[in-house]
């Protein structure tokens, strides 16, 4: 398949699926609900990690293609984060 033509297939399944995630509506509780009733994990030593760059008030950006508010969410379980 030719670059141009995967790009916009990609194009194509990337506005059907945001589409799709944006209908549901979702608000930022029902998002806090996901993440306490799923099985999400930060990897190992990324809770002592954060708790460290907090103590020593080192800012810590996340770079992340996931769902912004699942990564928020995920954070604020741990009681932890200022997010913009």
């Amino acid at each position: 398949m030719p670059h141009g033509e995967k790009i916009q297939h990609i194009k194509q399944w990337w506005e059907q699926d945001f589409s799709a995630f944006a209908s549901c509506n979702f608000t930022d509780e029902c998002f806090k609900k996901m993440v306490v009733q799923s099985r999400i994990m930060f990897r190992f030593g990324a809770i002592d990690l954060i708790q460290w760059a907090r103590d020593k008030e080192i800012p810590m950006v996340v770079m992340s293609a996931g769902i912004s508010e699942v990564i928020h969410a995920s954070f604020n379980l741990l009681g932890s984060v200022e997010h913009a």
